[in-house]
């Protein structure tokens, strides 16, 4: 059973995940960026460190093999897309490595499916698209965890 304070933080880190698309595209004044990160060149970049770094807090009270996806996320942070050839590294590493966790579980591997197959459609599409939709896997695998974990769906 999940500690009552982790599982507040799990959820929160996940909110937070779920509206920061919504949150950015607000404060940068309804426009949409080529990626997540480009928002970091507009008036939204505190609330794009500050949301990354929160959601990081959710992966460090997970499994100890995502604290690695959190440590990531908190250099893809401070190494902004100012830095765009490291940045873009650290980012291609948290998206591989969380989605290649996710696809090892056992009960919920089938939610990693949509982020490799969006993952194909990079070279022909913006990066946000493919951004989206791996933030929206990974917020329904954990909620699923969640649900789990408070018992109120039970997966084997």
């Amino acid at each position: 059973m999940i500690s009552k304070p982790k599982l507040v933080i799990s959820i929160v880190s996940n909110l937070i995940a779920l509206l920061l698309p919504i949150l950015l595209w607000y404060t940068s004044g309804f426009q949409f960026e080529q990626s997540i990160s480009s928002y970091h060149l507009t008036d939204a970049k505190w609330y794009l460190f500050i949301s990354l770094i929160i959601v990081s807090f959710g992966y460090f009270i997970g499994k100890t093999e995502y604290g690695i996806s959190g440590i990531l996320l908190i250099i893809m942070a401070i190494v902004n897309i100012e830095y765009e050839m490291y940045h873009n590294i650290i980012a291609g590493l948290f998206f591989l490595y969380t989605s290649i966790l996710m696809v090892m579980d056992k009960r919920f591997w089938y939610i990693s499916l949509p982020m490799f197959i969006s993952a194909l459609t990079i070279p022909f599409m913006e990066l946000y698209s493919f951004e989206i939709i791996s933030v929206l896997c990974i917020i329904v695998f954990n909620v699923l965890y969640i649900l789990r974990y408070i018992r109120i769906i039970n997966v084997r």
